[in-house]
């Protein structure tokens, strides 16, 4: 999705750069391109936000249900460990989000294609005040878990969990500014295809 991203943002680079096209056939052309690279455009984050806003249930799903018994906010992460050999596709971290003192917080997890899971939570944005490890002995029971004190049960794997995050982050941080330019650009061609000439 990221690399689709990168595309539509090039495309529109071009689009706004064929604005400087001089009158002529070349200029009906460039016109009708860039409608297209607009609907183009249009369409992609018009799929990319309806995805990022629609619900997360998922069909066949385990639901795993984080419960804070800490007295302060903590900013949960999930990270699903996988068998696979290829270590790109090993780990898969999942953000819950920030969960209040005695909230909860619902995730629904795909059931196939992971042995084990490690929750990881954070006091700020550096600050790692939990960590544990835990196998899934069955798929079919939904798992609850009450975290009620900091605990780190591994050191090694924290921090390879640290790195994940922190590699999970930079990517998101790639992504937004990838489609805050994306937004703008295409914002600066509607207003060009809009514009009257006088």
């Amino acid at each position: 999705m990221e690399h689709l991203a990168s595309v539509v943002l090039f495309l529109l680079i071009v689009a706004l750069l064929l604005t400087a096209i001089p009158t002529g056939a070349n200029k009906k052309r460039a016109r009708v391109v860039r409608i297209l690279i607009v609907l183009l455009a249009l369409s992609y984050y018009g799929y990319f936000f309806t995805e990022r806003s629609l619900p997360p249930f998922k069909k066949e799903a385990l639901s795993m249900q984080l419960i804070n018994k800490l007295p302060q906010t903590v900013d949960f992460y999930i990270i699903l460990v996988s068998e696979k050999s290829d270590p790109s596709e090993r780990f898969e971290v999942i953000h819950p989000g920030k969960v209040r003192p005695e909230h909860y917080r619902l995730e629904y997890l795909q059931r196939e294609g992971w042995e084990q899971y490690w929750i990881v939570g954070y006091l700020g944005k550096r600050n790692l005040v939990y960590f544990s490890q835990h196998a899934v002995v069955n798929k079919n029971i939904d798992q609850i878990l009450e975290i009620s004190t900091f605990m780190n049960q591994s050191l090694r794997l924290s921090e390879r969990s640290t790195q994940l995050i922190e590699e999970r982050r930079s990517e998101y941080r790639r992504q937004s500014v990838t489609i805050t330019l994306g937004l703008l650009l295409l914002f600066l061609n509607t207003i060009h295809l809009l514009r009257r000439r006088k």
